[in-house]
């Protein structure tokens, strides 16, 4: 469409006119305003650590559930922190992390009656390792300091005492050897000792070295008889 001389369209008129500028203006201001809030606030980001045991719990940060042990830049403001584990008692946080500050939450599950067995010693081995620095009493950084976890810590450090005072265990009986012409014996031994690091996935753990046998109820009899509740350890076999 053409115009006179003098004439303008209705879009340039449009914008000519002083409110239309006015919250031109004002929208640009409000941008620039969030672009200088998203750099400050990147700038102050913060840090959150995770120190939860079992270790395979669920960590939900504002119902994010990707979260596991460790350290993660996070952005100042509140958060809700669920803590949860199948068959144990789930623990939930409300945090207000400061810009440039670093939020620890150190804490560990318990069944319904706060009993901590289920941290097998042969099975959950690395959760035990960390409930044992979480609720060990110069940990200063737990979040929910709970002395609950110290008589069964304790437990654990007498099962740990007694292993090593009674290894290593050594048994012998003879046989006859049917296929030598001689007549001659053979000594059918077991020596029970600390498992080497190679072969057991514990500290906790018990190598029996069979020579000559194959019965693995001789080595559970042999550790009964020393007080010792098998059960309770790993046992790596050795079958020569």
């Amino acid at each position: 469409m053409q115009y006179e001389d003098g004439d303008v369209s209705p879009l340039k008129a449009f914008f000519r006119k002083k409110w239309v500028r006015l919250v031109l203006i004002l929208d640009v201001v409000a941008i620039i305003a969030v672009i200088v809030i998203v750099i400050i606030n990147s700038t102050r980001v913060s840090t959150l650590v995770l120190n939860i045991t079992p270790i395979d719990a669920t960590i939900s940060v504002n119902g994010d559930t990707h979260y596991e042990n460790g350290a993660y830049a996070i952005t100042p403001g509140t958060y809700e922190i669920i803590i949860s584990h199948d068959g144990l008692q789930p623990k939930t946080f409300s945090v207000d992390i400061a810009p440039r500050y670093v939020s620890t939450i150190s804490t560990f599950l318990s069944d319904d009656n706060s009993n901590y067995e289920f941290y097998k010693l042969k099975e959950n081995y690395l959760s035990l390792q960390k409930l044992i620095e979480i609720a060990s009493e110069n940990h200063n950084t737990t979040t929910d300091h709970d002395s609950s976890a110290a008589d069964f810590i304790k437990k654990y450090q007498n099962k740990l005492n007694i292993i090593q005072n009674v290894l290593p265990i050594k048994y012998s009986e003879y046989e006859e050897n049917s296929s030598s012409q001689s007549g001659e014996k053979l000594s059918k031994d077991i020596t029970i000792r600390i498992g080497s690091t190679n072969k057991c996935k514990t500290s906790l753990c018990i190598e029996a070295l069979m020579l000559f046998t194959r019965d693995k109820k001789n080595v559970e009899d042999l550790l009964v008889k020393k007080g010792i509740e098998y059960k309770d350890y790993e046992i790596v076999y050795t079958i020569y």
